[in-house]
């Protein structure tokens, strides 16, 4: 997942490539469930894909629009967004 955030070239060409495959990125996710189990079955692929959206918008917005006010190292940062992405696919729907 760092490796995705900080634009290391395998792995973006690996996303890319998920994205623009013809199954489409929700049949991608919704695959990706099935193969994990702990993953919330009760999820959608869109609720999925939201999941991991949202951190990922803070974590730039953070990065380009507030570089001087972040307070925390680029470790920390990228840690937290990943544990944000695995509780929101993990935790119970209510």
């Amino acid at each position: 997942m760092q490796e995705l955030l900080l634009g290391e070239s395998s792995v973006v060409q690996l996303f890319h490539a998920m994205l623009s495959d013809s199954a489409g990125i929700l049949a991608k996710l919704a695959s990706l469930q099935q193969r994990f189990s702990e993953i919330n079955s009760q999820l959608t692929p869109i609720q999925i894909l939201r999941i991991f959206i949202g951190p990922f918008i803070a974590y730039v917005f953070q990065k380009q629009l507030l570089p001087d006010s972040s307070m925390t190292s680029q470790q920390s940062d990228l840690q937290l967004v990943q544990q944000q992405i695995l509780a929101g696919l993990t935790a119970p729907q209510q």
